[in-house]
């Protein structure tokens, strides 16, 4: 016996503590890891037993012998099969932010009416058990108190303990605004609490068979004096109602929101599960170890209690009064695990299924504000209706009945769970039929009996029609119910139509198929668009929000605009919203802020993409033809990737499906940038160039010119149409730029020889009247003293010279690719030679030659010819003055002496010489002049005059010290010293 205000403060000291771990999981890095351990997982779900498992189990274990492992058994059986359901429940949860059964129940079948039937049924279920818990701190509070007599006592238990509860649960759950987000808080003060329980629970029933019995055999000898009591084990092994009661608390074990919650929605990753797979069942064959210790040793030391109170007085048993404190401590810390999590659970499963619905949220200043007073408005709700329950049932009511009252309802909704999975063609109608079928028969049959002793003649009318004993009533009512429940669900489903949408969430949630739903295109074409829509019932801060996270999850930038990845984000949105609102009001939202077009052509496909995203992010393996097949799938995909030519493939709305890796090569585009988005938002020469060949007739376009950063490109393009049903396009590009150069240099080669022919002949014809020419201008010279005739003959002279040379230049290098004649090098001044040149031009009165300035060193020789030099200085002088402004035009021509070579440089201040331009000026034919004004042949032959010079010819446009104008760079080898 305890004083009980000494007791209440342990109770409350209790509280503090499993708070103060809470927040050192949600503040601590360290704690937080510790949070993630699958063994911390595994622990948490030790939440789910409560209170029943430390005092009920004894009870029934008391009535009916081994009949009390059917609860552990049964949940291992549901963990020991993970793969089968635990497995595809969680990817699903995972993937849609499904958070209850209600959240998974409503989004495959599309309805709201089925969540708020689940919510109904599952208040149902939960209500007894929370009472069951308040029942059983409040009778072990009392039974240990001072002060059982005390009218203050019975009341003060419990509403302290409620009251400690709801805000425990509010400080460590309903903080968070979205209900499948994770409660590190809460999940390790539960891990711990049960890891504390299973402890205690092992040292007490350790502690009374060793305080009752000294030894195995003195235990023996006991039991064999008690035939009863061998005889209710015996006979449990062999009945039917142990196998009974195993597949209700298998079954049910799932619907219950708490194991829900904490199997699915607080875990993060399938390797926890699998984990738990094996550890989970472990620990239940642990914590049903002590029960029958507990019980014989409290039979056999004769305390005149309850075999449902056994447990607490473990210590009384032991004669120690610590080991009664770790009982109380054990029930409380049983009990208050198990609140916390149904509590929130329910909770969040009530505001979404049963206000949101019909009470649609409207834009609101603080809408998670909001949201966390509704939820814990509801926690205390739920909290006040499972006293009500308490005060006003019996205390044996309190005991094995409730909890059989909470399974039994959960019970009902195993037809729904398994066609979740299983049945693609159930619909909503049949499921609402069923579960208003089987509750409607467990209200009749279960729960009726339990308000009336004979259920006003109901039960005697039940037990006749079921021609059952009394003894096996309930477990019959709970059969018959379910099977009403299937047959209703089943003959519905198969009598009314399934809606296409509900096939589609079929698809999604069966576990051979990827679900491929219908293509549609979206309203709105980008993210901003989204933050508009969805603020109008969100609000601006909050869309903002949730846009980023679904951006973050799915790895994806605020600038993204491709209809793939819209399509993308927007079902992420609904999956992020369904943790918040449920699947109903958020697909609801989703729905109307973000509608698709409805476009029929578009609504008739089938979203390629989407395949091809799900199969490469498919989280279960793939077995026998089926990986065979997306081997398969895998190599041609490959192949198509690393073909050397572009492979692009659109479907009927022109949506990239397929850039591979030569296309990335080609165009400079990355496939992660470009796949899922219109062809039309390709940037020019692209977009225009596929808009243009897709809208043609033509299966093939040879050698297309395109311009791509400022080079220019060919390239090959070829159509093939999808002979199938998806109405796409696969084209191909290949890049024929060296076959169409090399083209060009063959017909420049031919173009030259046919020059070279014409060449000769013009050589020909010209020959004669430049011989004239020259006699004519040799007699002259003769004829007349006069200087100035003198002078224009010998200029005339000069002429004929390099007219005779040019022509034969121009022959030589159009017969043999060369500049090369026959000439002697002799002596030449430099300076005098770009003198001569500057003096010929001067002659051109269009030119001004007044802006050239010739600095050359005057006695800089070099062996050469100087008609050729001359004509090398002509052309790059000439160059410069045809580009520069009279007005303010200048030409520097100066000279530096190396080691052993002179450096000549020809420069100017005008526009300059692009960077694309000045690779090519060298070769033949190559002009950026108007057409007739120029022939490309000028730099050409400098060029082939300097090599003939063994010099080297470079040029600078802007010069390195400017920012505009030319430098032409010669150096020649200086002519040696005698």
């Amino acid at each position: 016996m305890f004083d009980w205000p000494w007791l209440l403060a342990a109770t409350l000291l209790w509280l503090t503590g499993i708070f103060l771990i809470g927040r050192l999981a949600e503040t601590s890095p360290t704690a937080a890891r510790l949070v993630d351990h699958p063994l911390t997982f595994t622990l948490s779900l030790g939440g789910y037993t409560g209170a029943w498992a430390l005092f009920g189990s004894v009870a029934v274990a008391a009535t009916d012998g081994y009949a009390f492992t059917a609860y552990f058994f049964g949940t291992s059986v549901l963990f020991i099969f993970a793969p089968l359901l635990l497995q595809p429940f969680f990817n699903l949860s995972r993937t849609h932010r499904l958070g209850s059964l209600a959240d998974l129940l409503s989004f495959r079948f599309n309805s709201k009416w089925v969540g708020a039937l689940v919510a109904i049924g599952t208040l149902g279920a939960v209500l007894p058990l929370l009472a069951l818990q308040i029942s059983a701190v409040s009778h072990t509070f009392v039974l240990l108190s001072d002060s059982r007599d005390s009218s203050l006592t019975p009341l003060l238990a419990p509403l302290v303990f409620c009251i400690g509860m709801a805000l425990l649960t509010i400080r460590l759950g309903s903080t968070h605004v979205n209900a499948s987000s994770r409660h590190r808080g809460l999940v390790l003060g539960v891990a711990v609490q049960s890891l504390f329980k299973l402890l205690v629970f092992l040292l007490l029933g350790s502690c009374a068979l060793v305080s009752v019995f000294s030894s195995p055999a003195q235990l023996e000898a006991w039991l064999n004096t008690q035939p009863g009591r061998l005889m209710i084990l015996n006979e449990s092994l062999v009945s039917n109602s142990s196998r009974t009661l195993m597949l209700i608390f298998s079954s049910a074990a799932l619907a219950m929101p708490h194991l829900y919650h904490l199997a699915l929605t607080e875990n993060r990753s399938p390797a926890q599960l699998r984990y738990a797979s094996w550890a989970f069942p472990l620990y239940l064959l642990l914590l049903c170890l002590p029960v029958l210790p507990i019980l014989w040793a409290g039979e056999a030391s004769g305390i005149a209690l309850s075999p449902y109170f056994f447990t607490l007085m473990a210590g009384t048993i032991s004669n120690s009064p610590v080991l009664s404190l770790l009982a109380y401590l054990c029930g409380l810390a049983a009990a208050s695990s198990c609140m916390m999590v149904i509590l929130l659970a329910v909770a969040s499963m009530c505001l979404n299924h049963l206000i949101l619905p019909f009470f649609p949220p409207v834009r609101r200043h603080n809408l998670f504000g909001w949201l966390q007073r509704w939820r814990n408005g509801l926690i205390f709700l739920l909290l006040l209706a499972a006293l009500a329950i308490y005060a006003g049932a019996s205390q044996h009511t309190l005991g094995n009945s409730l909890t059989f009252v909470a399974f039994t309802a959960a019970f009902q909704f195993l037809p729904g769970i398994l066609a979740v999975l299983y049945w693609p063609r159930a619909n909503h109608k049949g499921l609402i039929a069923g579960l208003i079928t089987g509750f409607g028969l467990w209200l009749v049959t279960i729960v009726l009996p339990l308000l009336s002793s004979d259920a006003w003649g109901l039960r005697d009318i039940l037990l006749r029609l079921l021609d059952v004993r009394d003894g096996s009533y309930p477990l019959m009512a709970a059969i018959a119910s379910l099977g009403f429940n299937m047959l209703a669900f089943g003959l519905v489903s198969l009598l009314t139509r399934t809606s296409d949408e509900e096939r589609n969430v079929a698809e999604i949630c069966s576990q051979d198929d990827l679900n491929v739903p219908n293509r549609q295109l979206l309203l709105v074409d980008n993210v901003e668009g989204f933050i508009d829509r969805l603020a109008d019932v969100l609000g601006q801060e909050i869309a903002g929000r949730e846009l980023d996270r679904a951006l973050q999850d799915l790895g994806m930038t605020a600038g993204e605009t491709r209809p793939f990845a819209l399509r993308l984000l927007r079902r992420q949105l609904e999956a992020n919203l369904s943790g918040m609102f449920g699947p109903t009001v958020a697909r609801q939202l989703i729905n109307r802020q973000l509608p698709c077009s409805g476009d029929a052509p578009l609504s008739s496909a089938r979203d390629i993409q989407l395949i091809e995203h799900r199969l490469e992010h498919y989280h279960l393996p793939l077995f026998g033809i089926t990986r065979e097949l997306d081997n398969l799938r895998r190599y041609h995909r490959n192949t198509l990737e690393q073909l050397p030519i572009g492979v692009c493939t659109i479907n009927s709305d022109q949506e990239i499906l397929m850039w591979n890796q030569a296309m990335e090569n080609l165009t400079g585009i990355a496939e992660s940038g470009v796949v899922g988005s219109a062809i039309t938002r390709l940037a020019d020469p692209w977009g225009s160039t596929f808009l243009q060949f897709i809208a043609s007739n033509a299966n093939h376009s040879h050698n297309q010119p395109l311009t791509c950063n400022g080079e220019k490109r060919w390239f090959t393009l070829h159509k093939a149409n999808d002979a199938g049903q998806l109405d796409n396009q696969t084209f191909l590009v290949e890049e024929t730029t060296p076959l169409v150069q090399l083209e060009q240099e063959l017909l420049h080669n031919e173009r030259l020889a046919s020059i070279g022919r014409l060449a000769a002949g013009v050589a020909h014809e010209i020959g004669n009247p430049v011989t004239g020419i020259a006699c004519l201008a040799q007699n002259l010279k003769f004829d007349s003293q006069q200087p100035e005739i003198q002078s224009a003959a010998r200029d005339i002279l000069t002429q004929t010279q390099r007219i005779t040379r040019i022509v034969q230049s121009l022959v030589n290098f159009s017969h043999a690719g060369s500049h090369r004649i026959d000439f002697a090098p002799q002596p030449v001044r430099l300076f005098a030679c770009i003198d001569d040149a500057i003096h010929l031009l001067s002659l051109d009165k269009k030119r001004a030659t007044d802006m050239i300035d010739n600095r050359v060193d005057e006695h800089v020789m070099i062996n050469g010819d100087t008609q050729l030099l001359l004509q090398m200085f002509l052309n790059l002088i000439k160059n410069a003055l045809d580009v520069l402004d009279p007005a303010n035009g200048r030409i520097l021509i100066d000279s530096q002496q190396r080691t052993g070579e002179v450096e000549i440089r020809i420069e100017d201040n005008g526009p300059g010489i692009d960077d694309n331009v000045q690779q090519h000026i060298f070769e033949p034919f190559f002009t950026t002049k108007e057409p007739g004004l120029g022939t490309g042949l000028g730099l050409s032959l400098v060029y082939g005059i300097v090599e003939e010079h063994q010099g080297y010819i470079s040029v600078q446009s802007p010069p390195p010290e400017a920012s505009h104008g030319t430098r032409f760079v010669l150096r020649f080898p200086l002519m040696p010293q005698p």
